[in-house]
């Protein structure tokens, strides 16, 4: 059995990245593999992130602001320049292909469509079992949570977000700032805020981010 130096568990965000690095020139000399059971290409995720320097994944960025609004519970608003950072919004339909071709083109980080089970320590190596066989590593890295949280024991919330995209037949939104946070909607006793990321003056995701210790549904949302 071929033996991988590294395998990647998960081909979300964290996975993926790290699988992007690992095409590096700096790494041909190891055998990678990441496991996942689909190859992910639509806008199923999209991501936002602060950054004060160039990114490697700034051609890639469908959005960058640098001004930023606020507004607290009672409506009242504030205007926020938070030079030296901006605030960059990336699309996952893009960065998949992207880090995909890149994996795709490597001779030494490979990628199989397979449904994760588990992983057990063999002989100092690292056992990972799958629908389509067993494969062997070195090193594992895993995004797949395994543990289990005792929600009456410690404090906890569920983080929930739910975005539409709002396309109007005329400018309605300033393409040059975000809403980063609007507290002025009902609390419910839980904290909630809104998002409005405009993409153009006609097109927005405007999102809902919840708090809370009650795990909403897809209807609540």
């Amino acid at each position: 059995m071929l033996i991988y130096d590294y395998i990647i568990i998960g081909a979300g965000a964290a996975g993926l990245s790290l699988a992007d690095r690992l095409c590096d020139p700096a790494f041909a000399g190891f055998n990678i593999l990441v496991i996942d059971k689909e190859i992910k290409t639509g806008n199923d995720r999209t991501w936002c992130s602060w950054y004060k320097k160039p990114n490697r994944y700034d051609f890639l960025a469908q959005k960058r602001w640098k001004t930023l609004h606020f507004v607290g519970p009672g409506g009242e608003h504030i205007k926020l320049d938070p030079a030296p950072y901006d605030y960059r919004m990336l699309l996952s339909a893009p960065f998949y292909h992207h880090i995909h071709d890149r994996i795709e083109k490597s001779n030494h980080v490979h990628f199989v469509k397979a449904a994760y089970f588990s992983h057990t320590q063999k002989e100092g190596r690292v056992e990972v079992l799958t629908d389509q066989g067993s494969y062997l590593c070195n090193h594992l890295f895993s995004s797949v949570f395994q543990g289990e949280i005792d929600k009456k024991k410690h404090v906890y919330t569920d983080q929930h977000f739910k975005g539409w995209v709002i396309e109007t037949p005329t400018p309605a939104f300033d393409d040059t700032a975000c809403t980063f946070m609007d507290f002025s909607i009902d609390q419910g006793d839980e904290v909630r805020f809104m998002y409005v990321l405009p993409h153009s003056p006609t097109k927005a995701l405007v999102e809902l981010a919840v708090f809370s210790t009650t795990l909403w549904s897809q209807a609540g949302l």
